[in-house]
């Protein structure tokens, strides 16, 4: 759901009609008959014929607070938002009307200015305390700004007085599951459904829910509802994909995801031609570039050699991190980073549409590991570094990048990342090891005093430190981040620390996982609940610990 605020509609200039011909027309007696006139052409989106009727009641009447805050919002939806905000703080200081107030909130809002924009709320609803549209705008921007207790009384509000107001219902929904209450986010989702059966918004988010909750033969259902009402929706279509591919359905599943490149802050793909499958590239130039989180990067990039082997000279374009690591990958010809001067190629693909063009089915995963490893210097400073084996030598990673400012990202973290000490029962087990894998310093600090991991977290520079390091080591134990894939890509065991709503890649039911063969997956219960996973992880590192696998 959108935390954007409210638009004035669509802009729809047309050709304008003369003042004088309206009023001999009509039977009203100026302005209102001009006022009026405005309404009408606004109505229908005839905005530079609304502009000139608004004027001439200006011109009659400088005062008309109506007319002022009506030119203001024209002038808005014709793309001059200064003007408009002139226009409507002049319509509020002839008289000062919640729903002047209101708008202008909500043009300071787009404009970024959310203190003046609350302030607008609030000054609305003292004037008139009942005034739903204001009690869910307010509510709506205190969501966006992470003030989720105050956001959800706004919206409670606005339940008790239309208690059958779909978007307040919505809007307390998407709070709820933003703050991991799912059932009640559920309830809010399909009481809005009731109420109006075509809100696409709650579909969509109800889908978010029901996947949440492993329902996804029932997320998937509801998805074609939200389809039947909007067919070319981006956000159903990419929801749609991965449920397909969490349920393992690959060859609908990589095609629907192409519409990721469809959602509005998408990066749009490179104008070069795009490679998916067909074309011959022998003797050719490709560039296959990064689009997501590192964890993606490095899972994807396996697909390099296999389009080095049809003949084409492979250049990455990857995040910083990885540069120096991922010159190890077979077949890739030189590795630049976002930023750098390219040179000229016949093709290009982003990485995660590369199971698309070689119609990877899940029989069919490449998962020759490994596919990455550190170069020969610094696995030998590594290994100089942690001295004579003694023990288990096991990595820990507990918690991913935080990424406060997206909320989407920010919340998903929440679900995967723990506090150190919801682990620290796995320091009990004899015969380990513990090395710190955390960059972070909001989690290095965690085990600041905690002398049975050591850190050397300081001394890491990049993705091939750490591989250097993980190369080293015997296991790794992480939660859903890229150090985990960092892991199964140098082909260490590695055990995955899975959140209930887990990742579309590590499918449903399954312990294990193709893409990574020396992968073993403890997966939550019950969504939050991280003791038992820990138990079970405690359970089966102790057996590791007496093997000394």
């Amino acid at each position: 759901m959108t935390s954007s605020p409210p638009n004035y509609g669509a802009r729809n200039p047309a050709v304008a009609v003369q003042d004088f011909q309206w009023k001999v027309a009509t039977k009203l007696p100026p302005p209102t008959a001009l006022y009026q006139k405005a309404l009408d052409a606004k109505r229908v989106g005839r905005l530079p014929e609304a502009e000139q009727a608004l004027r001439a009641v200006l011109a009659e009447d400088d005062q008309h607070a109506d007319a002022l805050h009506m030119l203001g919002i024209v002038r808005h939806q014709l793309g001059d938002p200064e003007q408009a905000e002139v226009l409507i703080r002049r319509a509020i200081a002839v008289r000062e009307e919640p729903y002047y107030l209101d708008n202008l909130g909500n043009l300071l809002w787009e404009l970024g200015r959310l203190e003046e924009a609350q302030a607008c709320y609030q000054c609305a609803l003292v004037n008139k305390p009942d005034y739903v549209n204001a009690l869910i705008n307010l509510g709506t921007l205190l969501k966006k700004c992470e003030r989720y207790d105050e956001a959800e009384a706004y919206f409670q509000q606005a339940l008790t007085l239309q208690v059958h107001r779909a978007d307040a219902l919505c809007s307390l929904g998407f709070l709820q599951h933003r703050t991991q209450r799912t059932q009640e986010a559920l309830i809010s989702y399909q009481r809005a459904l009731v109420v109006q059966p075509d809100y696409i918004e709650a579909h969509l988010n109800l889908g978010a829910v029901l996947r949440d909750l492993r329902r996804i033969p029932e997320a998937l259902i509801n998805c074609e509802h939200a389809l039947a009402i909007m067919p070319d929706r981006a956000e159903a279509r990419l929801n749609r994909a991965i449920l397909l591919l969490q349920l393992g359905h690959f060859d609908q599943g990589w095609r629907e995801y192409e519409y990721r490149w469809r959602l509005d802050d998408a990066e749009k793909s490179r104008s070069e031609k795009l490679w998916l499958g067909a074309d011959d590239l022998q003797g050719k130039s490709i560039l296959l570039y990064s689009e997501q989180g590192h964890g993606d990067t490095l899972q994807f990039v396996r697909y390099a050699s296999m389009v080095a082997s049809r003949g084409a000279h492979v250049y990455l374009l990857v995040q910083s991190a990885l540069k120096s690591l991922l010159a190890s990958c077979e077949g890739v010809q030189q590795v630049f980073v976002h930023g750098d001067d390219l040179p000229a190629f016949d093709y290009q693909c982003p990485m995660m549409s590369l199971p698309l063009a070689f119609g990877t089915r899940l029989d069919s995963i490449p998962a020759g590991i490994p596919y990455l490893a550190a170069r020969a210097d610094k696995l030998a400073h590594w290994q100089q570094r942690l001295g004579t084996k003694t023990a288990l030598r096991v990595g820990l990673v507990w918690a991913g990048e935080a990424r406060k400012d997206v909320e989407w990202a920010h919340t998903l973290d929440r679900q995967r990342s723990m506090h150190f000490d919801q682990l620290r029962s796995l320091l009990d087990v004899q015969g380990v090891q513990f090395y710190n894998l955390q960059i972070a310093n909001a989690a290095r600090e965690q085990i600041a005093n905690e002398s049975r991991v050591i850190d050397f977290s300081a001394e890491i520079g990049d993705f091939e430190d750490t591989a250097a390091l993980i190369q080293n080591l015997d296991l790794v134990i992480s939660v859903d981040t890229s150090v985990l894939h960092l892991a199964g890509a140098v082909g260490k065991p590695v055990w995955l620390l899975d959140r209930y709503s887990n990742c579309w890649r590590w499918l449903t039911d399954s312990d294990d996982s193709p893409w990574y063969p020396k992968m073993r997956i403890f997966r939550q219960t019950e969504p939050g609940n991280w003791m038992g996973v820990i138990a079970r992880v405690q359970r089966a590192l102790t057996a590791a610990a007496i093997l000394n696998i």
